[in-house]
């Protein structure tokens, strides 16, 4: 689990929002949830990796 700061955010439809991130490294994150997170720093599960960065589960 790790910090990160949500930097950008769109929202998909309804109930969800695509978050993008960093970690207090710099590492880029991207996850998904179900309110506007922009700005906010919350913890965050890393699932798995891709050539943009890091995917993770608030």
């Amino acid at each position: 689990t790790l910090p990160v700061l949500w930097e950008s955010v769109t929202k998909m439809d309804s109930n969800a929002w695509h978050l993008h991130g960093l970690t207090d490294n710099y590492l880029r994150v991207q996850a998904q949830a179900d309110q506007n997170l922009w700005n906010q720093i919350t913890p965050v599960r890393i699932s798995r990796r891709d050539q943009k960065g890091l995917i993770g589960t608030i």
